[in-house]
């Protein structure tokens, strides 16, 4: 930037600048997915401008299916599972609301809006892993943490590999207007704390009969970020 207020940390990293918003928890809670149907999923609605949300589950794998901006002023969230009925806790960033703070520092930008309030705890990444390479198929990836710290995971995208199948009424297989999916996604399980693993599991029923096609893919990318005290 040209002008303005920076803040950076020993390792000259830039943390506050008056052009940008530091994203401050707004809300946690935990949502539980369903127990039926193709496959384990929870819609969680909340009241966000501009959000990251960063999730944990420590007895399954989990992911994030979706995001939806509602227009309204809220989005949505659907959080699948595994196995059903887990329970998945979730952290909201987003943009620091305005006159919340009586005292300490305040930045606000050239509009006047609040990107910095040092009374809200913030959003902070401590590491990152991208798979553009496909190692998560077939195999597990571990990101580890400091001790004694407590860690979630963004999912900023999800690796996805569908199939498509069918099954011919008569039995033998071949074209029909029925069609199966089955679908495999990343995920990501905390086994401790700060001990998370990535993987690739079938998120989606599986096919009957044979394989038609077989597309999706793209790159797997995760954040861990740091959840000690919030």
């Amino acid at each position: 930037m040209d002008g303005g207020f920076e803040a950076r940390n020993g390792d000259n990293i830039l943390v506050i600048d008056s052009l940008y918003s530091n994203l401050s928890l707004k809300s946690k809670g935990s949502v539980t997915t369903g127990t039926t149907g193709a496959y384990y999923y929870v819609d969680l609605t909340l009241a966000c401008v501009d959000p990251v949300v960063a999730f944990k589950c420590t007895s399954d794998f989990a992911y994030l299916l979706s995001q939806t901006d509602n227009g309204n002023g809220t989005w949505t969230f659907r959080f699948g599972s595994y196995s059903p009925g887990q329970t998945i806790s979730y952290w909201l960033f987003d943009v620091p609301p305005t006159g919340g703070s009586t005292y300490g520092m305040q930045v606000f930008n050239a509009t006047g809006s609040l990107v910095f309030d040092a009374l809200y705890p913030y959003l902070n990444p401590t590491q990152i892993y991208q798979d553009t390479s496909g190692a998560l198929i077939g195999s597990n990836v571990t990101l580890t943490g400091d001790a004694g710290k407590t860690y979630a995971v963004v999912q900023n995208y999800m690796a996805l590999l569908q199939y498509v199948g069918w099954e011919d009424p008569s039995g033998a297989v071949g074209p029909s207007t029925t069609y199966n999916v089955s679908m495999d996604g990343s995920v990501a399980k905390f086994t401790s704390a700060n001990t998370l693993v990535l993987s690739t599991l079938q998120i989606y029923y599986a096919i009957t009969g044979s394989v038609s096609y077989s597309g999706g893919g793209g790159t797997a990318c995760y954040l861990m970020v740091d959840v000690t005290g919030l």
